[in-house]
């Protein structure tokens, strides 16, 4: 039974603008043929890595990934220089870029060039291919410059083979997971989770022959793997290259919650609320069982009980790619004591007032902060159903007043070149007195 809407949920996400990316990592490479390697070629001398290249990128995708091959004779040329020619060759691939972008933001540092296109970016590493050594060298501008080895062919290699051996679940999986962490705000980048994901089907190799009616059971049995892993454990070894991947945060405390929910679902013998445990893991791109008119764009409109719905969804205003780690709680302010909501409080009275904040975050600046107070009303109430998005004035944090009963939430996102790269949220249940 739940075959059908792990197909349609397994379609949803699966990435929609593939011909104005391809479009752009032909431009890209065309221009950067022309200046270094003298011809007119859109795909030969780069490789597409990252998640888009080991096709495990979701639909929303910001950050796209580029190998680009230099010449021997153009390696040792800035190798030649006394001082940092790695950040001399980052500067020649952003100026040649500048000749086919000249109004688009393009910025180079560290080891890449970025390119800032709307909906994404496009980050250029420039590499040599060393025949001796069988790896590709890449610049790294930091303490005066060096050249730093990378595998990324054994890392797409390493994953096709098992993805194919076990008939595509592999990167099902990995796509599915990107669904959860941004849905539910938590900060893994998404080169651990193709590597936690790898090494599942590696110690699992009974959900090879996995088929989506067994995709409840797969699903379930990943976050319980996650929940075993210790949280001590600094990295993990990227498949193929053999790479250290960092712990980049806590994603156990969200795992075990998704791994009790998958449970539920799994003994839950009532299809709707079976979905809905699902939709509560994977968010909207998961199926409904009962399927709704789509809302427009950025508003939807469903109604409750004669309640209208302004709700804004940030999935439909930038894209997401969480990747930072964010926690948010609320100060309950009642005849001058103040709690923390999180701890003490199984329901709220009327009245209260709150004060949410961001309370732990890991985002570089600059960045924007937005709030969304979703209030829902419970059954014979006609409140209008509140949930717009919300910017932040500078304070990060965000006061209200308790004013109807209801099974409310606060959230709380950050966005950093134009991309969603954090969120969390804390329910706010208020009674009926």
């Amino acid at each position: 039974m739940s075959a059908k809407y792990f197909r349609e949920f397994r379609e949803n996400i699966a990435v929609k603008n593939y011909e104005d990316i391809g479009t752009s990592y032909d431009e890209i490479t065309k221009r950067l043929n022309r200046t270094f390697w003298g011809i007119d070629s859109a795909d030969k001398n780069r490789l597409r890595v990252g998640s888009y290249g080991r096709h495990t990128a979701i639909n929303g995708i910001s950050d796209l990934d580029m190998l680009f091959e230099i010449p021997e004779a153009i390696f040792k040329k800035y190798s030649a220089y006394e001082y940092n020619g790695q950040s001399a060759l980052l500067q020649a691939v952003k100026n040649a870029l500048l000749e086919r972008y000249p109004n688009t933001d393009i910025s180079g540092d560290g080891q890449v060039v970025c390119v800032k296109f709307k909906r994404f970016h496009v980050e250029v590493l420039p590499a040599y291919f060393d025949p001796v050594k069988k790896c590709y060298l890449h610049p790294n501008t930091h303490d005066g410059g060096s050249w730093r080895p990378t595998y990324p062919r054994e890392e797409i290699d390493a994953m096709k083979a098992l993805n194919t051996k076990a008939n595509r679940n592999l990167g099902h999986l990995c796509k599915m997971v990107r669904a959860w962490k941004n849905h539910r705000g938590v900060g893994m980048s998404g080169w651990l989770v193709d590597t936690l994901c790898y090494n599942f089907f590696v110690e699992h190799p009974k959900f090879h022959t996995a088929t989506y009616d067994n995709y409840p059971g797969l699903v379930a049995e990943f976050f319980l793997y996650l929940t075993a892993l210790s949280p001590n454990q600094q990295y993990w070894l990227a498949p193929g290259s053999r790479a250290r991947v960092p712990n980049d945060g806590s994603f156990l405390p969200k795992a075990k919650k998704a791994a009790k929910k998958a449970t539920d679902a799994l003994a839950e013998g009532d299809l709707k609320k079976r979905v809905e445990l699902w939709r509560d893991i994977f968010g909207g791109c998961f199926p409904p069982a009962v399927q709704m008119v789509k809302a427009t764009a950025q508003v939807a409109t469903e109604s409750f009980g004669g309640a209208r719905s302004t709700e804004e969804f940030i999935e439909n205003q930038y894209p997401l790619d969480i990747r930072y780690r964010l926690a948010i709680d609320c100060e309950v302010s009642t005849t001058g004591t103040i709690l923390r909501l999180s701890r003490i409080f199984e329901h709220l009275r009327w009245g209260w007032q709150l004060k949410f904040q961001i309370t732990e975050h890991n985002v570089p600046k600059p960045y924007s902060v937005f709030w969304k107070v979703r209030n829902k009303p419970l059954a014979g109430y006609r409140q209008d159903i509140r949930g717009q998005l919300l910017e932040d004035q500078g304070s990060e944090e965000r006061q209200e007043r308790t004013s109807f009963a209801g099974d409310h939430y606060v959230e709380c996102y950050i966005v950093k070149d134009e991309v969603c790269v954090a969120r969390d949220r804390i329910k706010v249940p208020i009674g009926t007195m």
